[in-house]
């Protein structure tokens, strides 16, 4: 009878494990969707105008904002990637990131053959950076979302003229052609 106990007792203390361990695994992958949500509404893709021209659609389907907004771009007949600090994204927010505004606020803009060049080609976002509200900061392309490490020291690649580009970026946001989203706060 004793042995029957001692079988029972173990049993009884496995399946008391194996249910701790199995709700520490879903506790843990709650808390992991709960992190990525808010990135997970944040997005880019192509889209072709009526003329035929690609450009670069960013979107933040979340309902806050997302800030320190880096896209990093490629017009369709140039070599080399070019960063484009975009600020932040309001809540429920679209923007249309053409050619012809873009070559206005990029690095492109201190190579003046380069922006006579670009102003008329395809755009591409190759990849975008941005901070959540919680400060994580992710990078996403068109097939991966990653949270990034914070390095320590990290320089900004604008910082010696800061100020002329985030003046340059505030004239040129409308250009961008900001909409609201309808059904925001649902995942992409």
């Amino acid at each position: 009878m004793a042995a029957i106990a001692l079988i029972f007792t173990g049993l009884v203390a496995f399946w008391d494990i194996e249910t701790a361990r199995d709700q520490l695994t879903q506790s843990q992958k709650d808390a992991e969707r709960k992190k990525r949500e808010q990135a997970s509404m944040v997005t880019i893709w192509p889209e072709t105008d009526s003329n035929g021209q690609m450009y670069g659609v960013v979107a933040n389907r979340s309902r806050d904002p997302v800030s320190g907004v880096d896209l990093f771009l490629r017009w369709r007949d140039e070599s080399g990637e070019y960063h484009f600090h975009l600020g932040t994204i309001p809540p429920c927010t679209r923007m249309n990131i053409k050619s012809q505004a873009a070559h206005l606020t990029t690095e492109a803009l201190y190579d003046k053959d380069l922006t006579r060049r670009v102003a008329h080609q395809n755009l591409i976002i190759l990849r975008m950076s941005f901070t959540d509200s919680t400060a994580s900061i992710w990078s996403r392309d068109s097939l991966h979302l990653r949270e990034m490490p914070v390095e320590k020291g990290e320089v900004d690649s604008f910082s010696k003229n800061w100020e002329e580009h985030l003046l340059r970026v505030a004239k040129s946001r409308h250009l961008f052609d900001p909409k609201v989203i309808e059904n925001c706060g649902r995942e992409a």
